[in-house]
């Protein structure tokens, strides 16, 4: 009984801060995020990417495509593929290369994360 009762009040105090909440902010973050969508490059929206990082030193190249749904291909068509993740900033590549995740962003910029170190990258 205690349990649902905290369960509970945790929802009415999730609900009243959403009450408090001005709905034009609201309206206004969803616009703004629409329209960084519309107006920056959104990664395979017109076909391939290449990628560009840096790795141990040097620098690497990758060149991804489109292939079959939520996949996408090192290469060609033919090539690996690699799990494709689409949240609200990034595309998210997991299984280019061991322990690390790419992560593209929107206007040509993004990171690869390997366990818990991060490296800029570039794609177009």
């Amino acid at each position: 009984m205690v349990r649902k009762s905290a369960i509970a009040l945790a929802m009415f105090g999730a609900l009243s801060a959403c009450a408090n909440m001005d709905p034009d902010t609201l309206i206004y973050s969803n616009i703004t995020a629409q329209m960084d969508r519309e107006l920056q490059s959104v990664p395979f929206a017109s076909g391939s990417v290449s990628v560009v990082t840096e790795d141990h030193g040097e620098m690497h190249t990758y060149r991804l495509v489109p292939c079959r749904g939520d996949r996408v291909c090192m290469g060609s068509e033919h090539g690996r593929q690699i799990r494709a993740t689409e949240t609200a900033q990034y595309v998210v590549l997991s299984g280019i290369k061991r322990h690390q995740v790419f992560y593209l962003g929107m206007g040509g910029d993004g990171f690869v994360r390997e366990g818990n170190q991060t490296r800029p990258l570039a794609w177009e």
